[in-house]
């Protein structure tokens, strides 16, 4: 079963990146493995995916509860984070706001001065992170078990390595024209 697809968003388009174009891999599902084992598709498409996201922006939305399992959250409407709702997960939201500053995706402490990578921000509230390295990727996020799934311009459902897809850390931001329809 789809949680989300194309037909649900018929009145909506997404939002365009400054420059224009279409995103690289915008028929790739987008799928979420829960702590159960199953997996979800959440999104038919990264094109619906976007789509939700242009919607929560434009209703002034910033997490939708896509299901009793699956909620997705908006940052700054240039990224959506996809995640399953555990007890972690949820506490993650309770404590950090998540924004995108720059290039980085990072987490504001509700009550703090605390901005953190999501690495961090997953580790202060009870995460297990046994990896070396910070989380950069969705590979490192289905790898690491932290039933989340980062969808943005550049999502790729099956990225080979920890730099290709939609990344934590961008390099260069991330811009949307919200004006062009």
């Amino acid at each position: 079963m789809t949680i989300f697809t194309s037909s649900m968003f018929s009145n909506i388009s997404y939002d365009l990146r400054e420059g224009g174009g279409s995103p690289a891999n915008a028929n790739d599902s987008v799928t979420l493995q829960l702590s159960d084992g199953n997996i979800v598709t959440v999104c038919d498409t990264v094109s619906t995916a976007l789509k939700l996201l242009a919607y929560m922006r434009q209703n002034s939305q910033w997490q939708v509860l896509a299901s009793d399992d699956v909620s997705v959250v908006s940052i700054n409407a240039v990224k959506a984070l996809v995640m399953e709702n555990t007890i972690t997960n949820q506490k993650l939201l309770t404590q950090y706001l998540p924004t995108y500053i720059g290039d980085q995706v990072r987490f504001v402490h509700r009550t703090s001065s605390l901005v953190l990578s999501l690495t961090d921000a997953l580790k202060s509230v009870g995460f297990c992170h046994t990896g070396g390295l910070p989380f950069s990727n969705n590979l490192d996020l289905r790898l690491g078990s932290a039933h989340m799934q980062l969808v943005d311009w550049n999502y790729k459902a099956s990225p080979a390595t920890s730099s290709e897809g939609s990344l934590l850390n961008d390099g260069t931001p991330l811009r949307y024209d919200f004006t062009a329809q």
